[in-house]
Order: C-alpha cells, then sequence, then structure tokens
C-alpha cells in the first residue's frame, strides 16, 4: 500500500454579508490541513482527485470557505510530522 502525504490550503471568504467593493468577495489564505491517502498504486492523480471530492462535498455551511490541495509527495510507513508539537495527518483509505 502506498502512502501520500497530501497538503492542503485553506481560503476563507470574510465578506459573508455580500458588502466588499469587488462582486467576488474579500478572500484570505488561512492555514491548511495534511492528510495521508493509502493507494493501492502509485497513481498520485487518484489520490489527489479522491481528496478534491472529499473535500469538495457540497455543505451549504462551507459556501465561505474552500480547501484546496497546495501540495503532495509519496512517503514512508515510518514518516512523522517534522516538529514534535505538530499534529499526525488524518489517513484515508482510497480502498474503502
Amino acid at each position: 500500500m502506498n502512502r501520500i502525504l497530501i497538503t492542503t490550503q485553506v481560503i476563507e471568504n470574510y465578506d459573508v454579508d455580500g458588502n466588499a467593493a469587488t462582486p467576488d468577495g474579500y478572500w484570505k489564505f488561512k492555514g491548511g490541513d495534511q492528510y495521508i491517502v493509502l493507494i493501492p498504486d502509485e497513481r498520485a492523480a487518484n489520490a489527489v482527485a479522491f481528496l478534491i471530492q472529499r473535500l469538495h462535498t457540497p455543505d451549504l455551511s462551507r459556501q465561505n470557505y474552500l480547501e484546496t490541495v497546495r501540495e503532495w509527495e509519496f512517503i514512508g510507513e515510518d514518516w512523522q510530522p517534522a516538529e514534535e508539537w505538530m499534529p499526525y495527518p488524518k489517513i484515508l483509505d482510497l480502498a474503502m
């Protein structure tokens, strides 16, 4: 089973009332998350597409909040976060 670490970026629209100077809102970059996606092959695009579909499931409470893939990489089973204080990423299994 291959493991792919995917890092995301959150973008939030602060114009929840529609009062921004532009019709597109007032978007700001925020934090993000990390996910480990388990895949049976080496098709990274499948893992990225799987996560994007999960992140973009219709949810009215998220209309002013977007989470998008920023980067990905294959990792080994012994991978650990870069810093001790960092939380371990959520694990998603493509086969489930």
